[in-house]
Formats: C-alpha cells, structure tokens, sequence
C-alpha cells in the first residue's frame, strides 16, 4: 500500500489493494503453513468462510475504534491498534483456527 501511493496511485485504491494482497497473503500462510490445512477441505470452502470472518472481524475492528477514539477520547493511533488487537486475538484467530480452518475429526 506504502509503495502505491508513493507510486502516485490514490490512497483509496491503494488501501483497497492492500487489503486484498494482504488477505490472500495472510489466507495463504495461514491454510499452508500455521494451520497445515491444505488437504482438509476446499479452498472455495475455506475462502468463503474465511471471508465471513474477515467481514464481521472488520466490522468489530471498526466498532471498537470508534468506541475507544471518539467514545473514551484515546488517540486514535493508540485506540485504533488495541481495537486490531483485541479483534486479531479475540475473534479473527480463534475463527480461523477453529472454523475457517477447522481441525481434522479425530475417529
């Protein structure tokens, strides 16, 4: 994203772009390596959930940042990364581990 608007490329679109590198990329490590997924199910399953979870982690993020920048005056900076904290560790994680790459039935 960085390098796109240095590019000369509008801060919307290179957000935009950003994003979505940035959601395949983590999907990716995630089904390959930090979850060793790549067999348990397909990847249209897998991204459709995984969207799912992104949506309503993105939705959460920006709830509790409003909450804690305009609702208890913390900078933004500062209420904006507890709010992604609080969300990656709290919600898009635990989602990830458990639903969009859920563990493999044991008989």
């Amino acid at each position: 994203m960085t390098v796109l608007i240095l590019a000369g490329v509008y801060y919307v679109t290179a957000a935009v772009i950003g994003a979505v590198a940035g959601a395949i990329t983590d999907f990716s490590v995630k089904k390959w390596w930090v979850f060793d997924a790549g067999k348990r199910s397909t990847v249209e399953g897998q991204a459709a959930r995984y969207a799912l979870v992104s949506g309503i982690g993105a939705a959460l993020n920006a709830g509790l940042s409003y909450a804690l920048v305009d609702g208890l005056r913390i900078h933004k900076n500062i209420g904006v990364l507890i709010a992604s904290t609080i969300v990656g560790f709290g919600w898009n994680y635990p989602m990830h581990r458990l639903y969009v790459f859920r563990p493999r039935k044991r008989n």
